[in-house]
């Protein structure tokens, strides 16, 4: 009997450690649970994001299967490819067959898909063609990158988190979120990202340095309880 429980209480820990951590999705713009979306899905929650290393739109395709960020024309130009199904076209006004979007924002053109990921709630990556819901430009899939919005009656809240590291990279993201009376609240968020690259460019008419990274970001959030049922929120 001693062994027993000596075997129950070793397995204990790692039966914990495997439970998983339900992730509300919108993925059908409702919000439910990932496992009761009949959708190919793949979704992120913002701190496993941050423990990921997720500090790009593009950086959720190293931890997506059948998802590949191409950025052969520059970070900022990328090609998405799901299930086998992008672009090549590096145009700066072409919009591609992969769907980005930022707070339910459509972002089109693909020289504006490659940005900075900050203050992010959850990402969702949904797999196959998502036209009856979200129209043109969905043939291959989607992706959503959702913010943390304000909350009413929560005081003040926010983090800050600074990072330096090789190649004289500095990073430094932060969010407040605070009350505007009581039936408002907005949310300030910011991040700033610099360094150097890590490669070097042979050619003697560049300044010798290739993958620099200058990002500045800034969102701003209000959100109103204008009436039963009815809540308006602005971001910018």
């Amino acid at each position: 009997v001693s062994m027993a429980v000596a075997a129950q209480a070793a397995i204990t820990p790692l039966a914990y450690a495997l439970q998983m951590e339900e992730v509300a999705v919108t993925a059908r713009k409702q919000t439910e649970s990932a496992q009761d979306v009949p959708i190919a899905i793949s979704a992120f929650s913002g701190d496993l994001m941050t423990d990921l290393g997720v500090s790009e739109s593009g950086d959720i395709a190293l931890f997506t299967p059948n998802f590949t960020w191409h950025t052969e024309f520059g970070r900022a130009s990328p090609q998405p490819y799901m299930r086998g199904i992008g672009t090549n076209n590096f145009s700066p006004i072409n919009n591609g067959p992969i769907a980005i979007y930022q707070d339910n924002v459509f972002i089109g053109p693909n020289v504006a898909q490659g940005f900075a990921t900050f203050d992010v709630e959850r990402v969702e990556v949904l797999k196959g063609p998502q036209g009856t819901l979200y129209g043109r430009n969905s043939t291959g899939g989607l992706i959503n990158f959702i913010s943390v919005k304000p909350e009413i009656g929560a005081g003040i809240t926010g983090y800050i988190n600074a990072e330096i590291g090789s190649h004289n990279t500095r990073n430094l993201e932060g969010a407040v979120g605070f009350d505007v009376g009581d039936s408002a609240a907005g949310r300030i968020s910011f991040l700033r990202a610099e360094n150097d690259g890590y490669t070097k460019n042979v050619n003697p008419d560049s300044n010798g340095d290739a993958g620099i990274v200058d990002d500045i970001a800034l969102r701003a959030q209000l959100l109103v309880d204008a009436a039963d049922g009815l809540s308006i929120l602005t971001n910018v």
